[in-house]
């Protein structure tokens, strides 16, 4: 599932009260930008108020007016089967133990009055809906929410530093993405309900990599519950932010997406959610490496594209993809092939910025009809002149070419075409 966040204002989109009406200029920004993922792009857009179960600052006890101010919201997208409502992002310290739920089930039912019933909706904890905390934080009535449509999913958010908070560079060890999993799942696959790690981040180092590994193999291994996770979070206005996934340079885009392309099956989606001011959406597809921007501006109610994304970013029916197979019998020699082939997709720039649309390298299944090859690769670059950059020119390429030398290659094949016929789920 390809899944692109949104985060917005609620004070911007509905100004006056909760039971106000939409402004119309800061919907016709968010509009476009929901128009261009789920028609032109044909995926999944999540609207997310983005403001803590807060209303100007003060905690929204007034259910009835919720569950209006998303019948309002909702009804501007009834009709597009392709957005996700996220009824509100990270609720925490509120003033009962039951009102999390009940605006929760607020948010179903106005989405539904709003005669929106081919959506998925996200609902959200209290305590930042922490995956680690949800078994012991109060989302017990959680479990008593209804939907007529039978299309909730559970979003909980999680990072590794040592209180969870998202602020430290350090992860607490190597294995504690999964331990921090363990009981949230459990409480899952009791109640039998699904989730999605709406936000998930760690440092640009050795123990966070690793954990993150760990914690994506761990819901690899239980996708009964879990449908993937969004990786927060980018944008040029980060700068120095260390979970900063804003290429070319941002800590996490160097130092952490690298390590994670295995994890992600094509066209999967790590979301960098918007700025908590003024900034940029950042889009990554992680396996294929497409950026996609939508710049936002969020000053004065107001919200605009001012520079939309451009269709030549989606190489679908114009770019070149190249296939190379090799026959390296050797098992150890196969998986090294692999390695050189990651250091590769990390490494691989012309004029300095990133350059191959898409990168996808394994090792063969053993079958009669592969006639020896064992590895194949397969790249996209966005025209012909990239693809022979790479050939001739990419000094990546070119380590890649050396370090191949030793590894008892016995034949190579290369071939790229032009695609004719494209199809994606």
């Amino acid at each position: 599932m390809n899944i692109f966040r949104i985060p917005i204002l609620m004070e911007r989109i509905i100004p006056s009260t909760l039971t106000g009406s939409i402004n119309s200029t800061y919907a016709a920004g968010l509009n476009s930008i929901v128009d261009y993922i789920t028609n032109t792009k044909g995926v999944y857009a999540i609207v997310d108020p983005h403001n803590y179960a807060r209303y100007y600052g003060n905690v929204i006890t007034d259910t009835a007016g919720f569950q209006t101010f998303w019948t309002t919201l909702a009804s501007t997208f009834a009709s597009n089967s392709k957005v996700i409502f996220d009824c509100n992002n990270e609720p925490h310290d509120m003033p009962t133990t039951t009102l999390t739920g009940s605006l929760m089930q607020a948010c179903i039912n106005g989405v539904r009055a709003a005669g929106a019933t081919s959506q998925y909706i996200f609902v959200e904890g209290t305590s930042y809906t922490g995956a680690w905390t949800w078994t012991t934080s109060g989302n017990t009535d959680l479990l008593t929410l209804t939907d007529p449509q039978n299309k909730i999913v559970y979003e909980m958010h999680q990072y590794l530093d040592s209180d969870g908070s998202g602020t430290s560079a350090t992860c607490v060890n190597s294995t504690i993405g999964s331990s921090r999993l363990i009981a949230a799942t459990g409480w899952l696959q009791a109640n039998n309900k699904t989730a999605i790690l709406g936000e998930f981040a760690g440092g640009a180092n050795s123990v966070c990599v690793s954990a993150i590994q760990d914690m994506l193999t761990y819901m690899g291994e239980n996708t009964d519950t879990w449908l993937g996770g969004l990786f927060w979070g980018g944008g040029p206005w980060w700068g120095s932010y260390i979970y900063n996934m804003e290429p070319p340079s941002g800590v996490a885009y160097t130092g952490v997406l690298p390590s994670l392309s295995g994890y992600c099956r094509p066209r999967d989606i790590f979301l960098l959610p918007l700025p908590r001011q003024n900034g940029v959406v950042i889009l990554i597809d992680a396996h294929a490496y497409k950026i996609y921007r939508v710049e936002l501006l969020l000053d004065n109610h107001n919200l605009q594209i001012i520079n939309p994304p451009n269709n030549s970013t989606n190489m679908a029916s114009t770019g070149v993809v190249r296939v190379t197979m090799f026959k390296i019998p050797s098992k150890e020699n196969q998986e090294k092939i692999m390695g050189n082939y990651k250091v590769l997709s990390a490494t691989a720039v012309k004029d300095g910025k990133p350059y191959i649309l898409s990168l996808q390298a394994g090792i063969t299944h053993e079958d009669s009809r592969n006639q020896g090859y064992t590895v194949a690769a397969k790249t996209e670059f966005k025209n012909k002149e990239d693809m022979v950059y790479y050939d001739e020119q990419c000094e990546a390429h070119k380590a890649l070419k050396v370090q191949s030398q030793d590894l008892g290659v016995e034949g190579i094949i290369t071939v790229y075409y032009n695609p004719v016929v494209v199809a994606a789920l």
